[in-house]
């Protein structure tokens, strides 16, 4: 019987380590680094949903039609600017969101300006561009990653170190 309760002690105290302890570092860890490949993901290949891609010379043609309504400019590069806007159907009035890269040049802000004179429902956004940090974030992610990567190879592979041995008598 004394054998009986001492399995049943072991059972509670494994049963009690298992129920209540901490999710293990190990599975935090893979969790960020799935994390991480997600964002890294969907930065480098947005969701493009009902987009459309058009080239600088369709904008510039929309806009001589006077289809373009709304703007959002983001400086993508030196001399390049992202633009994402929303076009107008004339036939049925339906809107479009499309996106394109022009090239900057300085009668930019002359061509939205009269643009923006001839066309009353036109918007104009800017956006800063802050790419000192996304250009951190994501240069620290594969490094984060590749490190993840070796930390759990190196842990998985070494065997696991001896239990400690008895306190002498």
């Amino acid at each position: 019987m004394g054998n009986e309760s001492q399995n049943d002690q072991k059972d509670d105290k494994s049963n009690k380590s298992t129920s209540g302890s901490k999710p293990p570092f190990a599975l935090i860890v893979w969790i960020l680094v799935i994390v991480s490949i997600g964002v890294l993901l969907v930065n480098n290949f947005p969701m493009a949903g009902n987009t459309v891609q058009i080239s600088q010379t369709e904008f510039f043609r929309a806009m001589d039609q006077d289809k373009i309504v709304k703007v959002e400019l983001t400086n993508e590069a030196p001399g390049l600017l992202g633009i994402i806007g929303e076009i107008k159907d004339v036939d049925t009035d339906d809107l479009t969101t499309f996106s394109t890269q022009i090239k900057d040049s300085d009668d930019m802000n002359s061509i939205f300006d009269d643009y923006k004179n001839r066309n009353a429902e036109f918007e104009l956004v800017v956006k800063q561009n802050d790419e000192s940090v996304k250009s951190l974030i994501f240069s620290l992610l594969p490094v984060v990653f590749i490190v993840a990567l070796l930390y759990f190879l190196f842990f998985l592979l070494l065997p696991p170190s001896p239990p400690p041995p008895p306190p002498p008598p």
